[in-house]
Formats: structure tokens, C-alpha cells, sequence
């Protein structure tokens, strides 16, 4: 349904923006096929998690983040103010292969396209817990967790007045 949504929107709200961070804006028309032609490079290159090290507010974040969801591999947010140690053991943990902004733009720009996964119960993205009681443990969130959460988030009255009718999660 996530992926769907999206798809529909980047269809239909063409030249609005979809996301913005400082003077970079992706427009929705944009947004599914960069995240299209990531996806398939992707998905030809394995099925485990896909770890992601930049700010999130950057906008080539969130456009892998769905890049993820439609290859069928779980996205991994991490944190780059780890030490290289520290995000070498994190990712030597989870299984995860690095994505860095360079990779993933030119997956934007391969022109390719790969077809929505088929599999509701996949895994959307993992995440490490703080790790103070211990090691951090990696917690995984289904597709199905995730859309439970934004479809609960968009009818929160100050999140969807934000949103004005356009959120993903929002039930067709």
C-alpha cells in the first residue's frame, strides 16, 4: 500500500514538491523514478539490508529509503557521527552493504525500473537500539509495522494539516 501510494502520487502531483532540504527540492514527478532505477540496481545486487550513512533531512535519503522498500531489502538507518570502527561492527552485524549519496545518485540516474515487491510481510528497515544496557541490538520493523504507524500518524490532526491530504500512509 506504502509503495503504491507513493506511486500514485509521484503519477498525479507531478511538479509539487515532494521533499525539500535547503535549495535541493525532488519533486514528486521525480521522486518514483529515481527511486525506481536505484531500486533495480539494488535488487540486482543482493536481498539483505542496505545501510544508508547521511542526514536524513538530506533529500537523497528518504528517495533510497523507498528505493529499499520496492528492491524488497531493508533500509539501515546509520548514524555518521559513529566512528569507523564502531559503524564497521554495526554493519558486519546486521549483514548490511553501504550505500553511500554517489551510489545512490547514480542509481537515480541509471533510467532503470523494478517492479513492486510482492511480499507484505517483508521487512521495511532495521534499526540498533542505544545500546545501554549492552550491545546494541538490531530490531527489524516489518512493511506492515510501518504502514500501521503512518496510516495512525496522517490522522493526527497536526500531522495531516501538515500533510494536507498527501500522506503515503493515508488508507486509499
Amino acid at each position: 500500500m506504502l509503495l503504491e501510494r507513493i506511486k500514485a502520487h509521484s503519477a498525479s502531483l507531478g511538479d509539487r514538491p515532494a521533499l525539500m532540504a535547503g535549495e535541493k527540492v525532488i519533486r514528486w514527478g521525480e521522486l518514483w523514478p529515481m527511486a525506481q532505477g536505484l531500486a533495480a540496481k539494488l535488487k540486482a545486487e543482493g536481498t539483505g539490508p542496505v545501510a544508508l550513512m547521511g542526514d536524513p533531512a538530506e533529500v537523497w535519503v528518504p528517495v533510497a529509503f523507498v528505493a529499499c522498500l520496492l528492491a524488497g531489502r531493508p533500509y539501515l538507518p546509520l548514524d555518521p557521527l559513529l566512528p569507523p570502527a564502531g559503524q564497521r561492527e554495526l554493519l558486519e552485524q546486521a549483514g548490511a552493504v553501504l550505500l553511500d549519496r554517489q551510489r545512490a545518485e547514480e542509481g537515480f540516474s541509471s533510467g532503470l525500473s523494478c517492479p513492486l515487491p510482492d511480499d507484505p510481510n517483508r521487512i521495511a528497515y532495521e534499526i540498533f537500539t542505544s545500546g545501554s544496557t549492552g550491545r546494541p541490538k538490531l530490531v527489524e520493523v516489518s512493511l506492515g509495522n510501518l504502514e500501521h504507524f503512518l496510516r495512525w500518524a496522517s490522522a493526527l490532526p497536526e500531522i495531516a494539516a501538515v500533510l494536507g491530504g498527501t500522506a503515503v500512509g493515508q488508507a486509499a
